[in-house]
């Protein structure tokens, strides 16, 4: 057999394709450059995005454990403890919690009517007037009779439950002015005038 000669083979590398060379036109002056087609307008790499502030939801202010020791002095004292609600203009509407007012609405009907003020007699006119599941049970009541306050703490209490009404009108008052303040077709002095009421009554909550 023939004995071949080795033979060196170099590869040279192959040589990039040729590109074609794309001649811009001279516009002259920018104002001149036709119009961009969509798929070739500038996107902004990062868009501005408006934020807008969302008010918060806050629970209006009350003290429940003072309401129902209030009620719990009506049990044990009517004639006294409703005397100075009276007198310091408690009504259904002062008490946060709704099992509250419907009790206490219920219990000065009683009084109006000169019935006996006490657990079972309330229990039955809320039983009679379909109420009674409103507030729950009659273990509701059982359970804020048995509170045991003493006839000293009713003025304090009253005072308690009054105050924290005053506060909820008055922010209420303040979220109606602002409404009405957004509203560009409410006059000025009609806004500042209903405030100014507003902030009366709920200042003459609880006297």
């Amino acid at each position: 057999m023939d004995n071949l000669e080795a033979v060196d083979l170099e590869f040279a590398p192959a040589a990039p394709p040729a590109q074609s060379l794309v001649v811009m036109p001279d516009y002259g002056r920018p104002e001149d450059m036709p119009p961009m087609e969509p798929e070739e307008a500038i996107v902004p790499a990062k868009a501005r995005t408006v934020r807008r502030a969302v008010p918060s939801v806050r629970e209006l202010p009350s003290n429940i454990v003072a309401e129902q020791r209030l009620l719990s002095c009506i049990f044990i004292d009517p004639d006294d403890t409703l005397s100075k609600c009276e007198t310091a203009q408690v009504t259904r509407a002062t008490f946060y919690e709704s099992e509250h007012g419907i009790v206490y609405a219920c219990i000065c009907d009683l009084r109006r009517r000169d019935l006996p003020i006490s657990i079972d007699t309330v229990a039955q006119e809320l039983k009679r007037t379909g109420q009674l599941a409103m507030i729950g049970s009659y273990a509701f009541l059982l359970q804020v009779s048995g509170l045991e306050p003493t006839r000293a703490d009713v003025a304090k209490l009253i005072k308690i439950v009054c105050e924290f009404a005053s506060r909820r009108a008055i922010i209420r008052a303040m979220q109606d002015g602002i409404e009405q303040a957004h509203d560009v077709n409410t006059e000025l002095d009609v806004i500042v005038t209903t405030l100014r009421n507003r902030a009366d009554e709920a200042d003459s909550v609880g006297g």
